[in-house]
């Protein structure tokens, strides 16, 4: 695991599941008794044009990104969260071997994460 693989990673089984996970959520509401939000959501998406489904979708997957972008700034120490002096220490440790993924010496996350 080195930090583009991390990165390529996070897109694929967080960003990408959460996007569609939401999206499918949004046309067919999980569970036996869904809302009445849910249920409006669900009667306007489904109401929409396909154009207009992929909209819903592309702002799903812009303000999943932005979650992401932000998270990642934590764990690289460009973005705060706490008044407290400190940072976070993310690493990728197998039996044998260990990988600091947040090396400030190295590029950064967010950095890795915004590329195209």
């Amino acid at each position: 695991m080195n930090k583009k693989s991390f990165i390529n990673n996070v897109k694929s089984f967080v960003r990408d599941a959460a996007v569609e996970d939401t999206y499918e959520n949004a046309i067919a509401p999980p569970g036996k008794t869904p809302t009445e939000i849910e249920k409006s959501i669900a009667n306007w998406v489904n109401s929409l044009s396909s154009e207009e489904k992929d909209y819903i979708q592309h702002l799903i997957k812009a303000a999943t990104d932005e979650t992401l972008f932000g998270l990642l700034c934590v764990i690289d120490g460009v973005r705060t969260v706490t008044e407290e002096d400190g940072n976070f220490v993310l690493q990728f440790k197998t039996d044998t071997t260990s990988f600091l993924l947040n090396d400030s010496k190295d590029e950064y996350l967010h950095d890795i994460f915004n590329e195209k």
